[in-house]
């Protein structure tokens, strides 16, 4: 009884129908790891890039607050569109537009100060 069990365990091993099935089942699994993956590394590009935006939106609009008459405001917006943090240089990067507003009627000081962004991000393709 023994011997009958010991050798039915031992055939099952070298050369039986369920020998490499894991491997199988691991390429079956592997794309759909590899999707959530760079899913969710977009999603971490995607929030870096529109915290930086929010970030140098607050800043021109304090910084249009404190200098209303400075003509090169928006050159200096332009430029600080092209940070590294920003604009990365893989393909996730896109077109991203800050343009700020004001009604300078007769005095200096703003009495509207409109910010608007616009951002538009592409996702990463597999």
């Amino acid at each position: 009884m023994i011997k009958k069990f010991l050798t039915r365990k031992h055939k099952d091993k070298p050369g039986s129908a369920t020998s490499g099935s894991a491997a199988v089942e691991f390429a079956m699994v592997l794309p759909v790891l590899m999707a959530l993956v760079a899913g969710a590394l977009n999603y971490g590009l995607m929030g870096l890039q529109m915290s930086t935006l929010i970030s140098a939106a607050r800043g021109g609009a304090e910084y249009a607050k404190s200098n209303p008459t400075d003509s090169s405001l928006q050159t200096n917006a332009g430029r600080s569109l092209h940070s590294p943090q920003v604009r990365p240089r893989h393909s996730s990067a896109a077109a991203l537009i800050a343009t700020l507003f004001w009604r300078a009627a007769r005095n200096p000081a703003p009495p509207a100060l409109r910010i608007r962004i616009r951002a538009q991000l592409r996702r990463i393709r597999a």
